[in-house]
């Protein structure tokens, strides 16, 4: 930075080697150093704070699975996690709005790019007789699982496989 000043961070039972690394440098260069230790906090948690529930055309409510159901005609629970998909991305946005105003009613709709499953969980919740989602990350199949089963949903099909490999397009939707 502009004072000069490095920070280094490591896992603190590597202090000693770290401690001999540094040593070794004061014999060709000058300087000064000191050893804080950084406070352990739950930063992958901290998310929850900033979470704001999602309410689309007064239809949808995509909401923390902590929280309590609003009373909107459709409400999705989600689990955050390192998915993909907490319905804040305008691309979720855009195709929840329109779903909204198409007849899913006994249809066929493929979610390409699942990631948490918010998209499949509405299909099904407006009346899709039939939802596949892919997923190619292999980091969302336990959080799109949990997802379901949070909003009592067991027959969406998932399916791991490469997006942009996919060439099943025989679906309504």
């Amino acid at each position: 930075d502009s004072d000069n000043n490095l920070s280094l961070y490591f896992n603190p039972d590597k202090k000693d080697e770290v401690d001999k690394l540094i040593k070794s440098f004061k014999e060709v260069h000058i300087y000064e150093y000191e050893w804080n230790i950084q406070k352990i906090e739950p930063w992958h948690l901290s998310w929850k704070d900033n979470f704001k529930p999602i309410y689309i055309d007064n239809q949808i409510a995509i909401i923390p699975d902590w929280e309590q159901s609003p009373n909107f005609e459709y409400v999705i629970k989600i689990k955050p996690g390192m998915a993909f998909g907490t319905g804040h991305h305008e691309t979720t946005l855009l195709m929840l709005k329109f779903i909204l105003k198409i007849n899913l009613l006994n249809k066929s709709v493929l979610d390409l790019g699942t990631g948490s499953g918010i998209l499949s969980i509405a299909a099904k919740l407006l009346g899709a007789n039939q939802v596949v989602g892919v997923e190619y990350d292999s980091v969302c199949r336990d959080n799109f699982m949990e997802n379901l089963s949070i909003n009592s949903i067991s027959d969406i099909e998932y399916i791991s496989q490469d997006a942009t490999k996919w060439r099943n397009f025989n679906f309504d939707i």
